[in-house]
């Protein structure tokens, strides 16, 4: 399995990609059971509301790229959107991990 292969040749974090098609944050759950050991990132497809649920299954971190620079408001150059919602994760994620 590649998340043993990587961890075994030193890989501080496993990233599971694409997550969301890949049952989403329970397949984080489902990995961390022969897996506790390793720590795993989560990417695609999460949004800033679902980040808490990828966290408490097991997920060290989570990638939100795509909920937070969101295309529109990037097309229309609204960074204070852009920094709303960096903030909101930012905000949620320090809740998550201190849960």
């Amino acid at each position: 399995m590649k998340i043993l292969s990587a961890y075994d040749a030193g890989a501080k974090m496993v990233k599971i990609y694409p997550v969301s098609a890949l049952g989403g944050f329970k397949y984080i759950a489902a990995l961390k059971k022969p897996f506790p050991h390793v720590s795993m990132v989560a990417s695609q497809g999460i949004t800033i509301d679902s980040m808490e649920e990828y966290i408490i299954r097991g997920a060290s971190s989570v990638v939100l790229s795509d909920a937070i620079f969101d295309k529109e408001a990037i097309s229309e150059c609204d960074f204070s959107k852009i920094y709303k919602l960096a903030q909101s994760a930012t905000f949620l994620g320090n809740q998550a991990v201190n849960r």
